[in-house]
C-alpha cells in the first residue's frame, strides 16, 4: 500500500520535437533564460500523444488532455500558434524536495548566466519534512537537466518532475488518453 501524500511521479514520452531551438538561451551553457517562450514556427514532428515532452524539454497537451483536467488543480495551458489543438502545458502548484534524501547534484555554475549546468537526481521522489503534497498536479520547485545532453548549439530548458497526488494519478491512469505514464511511489 501506498503511503498518503506521497508524490506519484508523471514520466513523458518524447515526442522528437524541439520547442527551444530559436529561444533565447545562454551563449555560454545553452540553457533558455525565457521559460514561456513559444516558438512561432513549432511542429511536433514525432508521434502525436496526449501529453509529451519535446526532447528539450517543453511540456505538450492535446485538447483531449487539456479536457480530461479541466477540473484538477495545478495545471495551466497556453495554445500553440503553430499546431492546433495543443498546449505548452504550465504546473503552477510546487513543492520543495528533500535534496540529501533524493541524492541531487548540482553541476559547476555557469559564469555567464549563473544557472548550474545540471540538475540530477536518483531514486523515487521524497518531499522535504513538513511538505503536503497538494491535491492534483504539482511540480518540484528545481528544475532537472543537463546542458551536456545536447551539445553547444542547441538550447534546453530544464524541467521539473511533475507529481500527482494519488487519486489524480489513478484517475488519470484509467483514462485512454496516450502518453500517460505514472511511476507509483515506494
Amino acid at each position: 500500500m501506498v503511503a498518503d501524500g506521497l508524490p506519484f511521479e508523471f514520466v513523458f514520452q518524447d515526442n522528437g520535437s524541439y520547442m527551444y531551438a530559436d529561444a533565447p538561451s545562454c551563449s555560454d551553457c545553452t540553457r533558455v533564460l525565457d521559460d514561456q517562450w513559444i516558438s512561432p514556427e513549432f511542429e511536433l514532428r514525432g508521434p502525436r500523444f496526449d501529453i509529451s515532452m519535446t526532447t528539450d524539454g517543453c511540456l505538450v497537451a492535446s485538447d483531449r488532455f487539456v479536457e480530461a483536467c479541466a477540473s484538477i488543480g495545478g495545471l495551466e495551458f497556453r495554445p500553440i500558434p503553430a499546431e492546433p489543438g495543443f498546449s505548452v502545458v504550465d504546473v503552477t502548484a510546487t513543492v520543495r524536495l528533500d535534496e540529501f534524501e533524493n541524492h541531487i547534484r548540482f553541476g559547476v555554475t555557469c559564469p555567464q548566466c549563473g544557472n548550474q549546468r545540471f540538475v540530477v537526481h536518483d531514486g523515487p521522489l521524497k518531499l522535504a519534512a513538513g511538505q503536503i503534497l497538494p491535491d492534483g498536479f504539482s511540480r518540484s520547485e528545481l528544475v532537472f537537466g543537463d546542458t551536456a545532453d545536447f551539445g553547444p548549439d542547441i538550447a534546453i530548458r530544464f524541467a521539473p518532475v511533475v507529481m500527482a497526488d494519488e487519486s489524480t494519478a489513478r484517475g488519470l491512469k484509467a483514462t485512454e488518453l496516450r502518453g500517460v505514464h505514472v511511476i507509483a511511489p515506494l
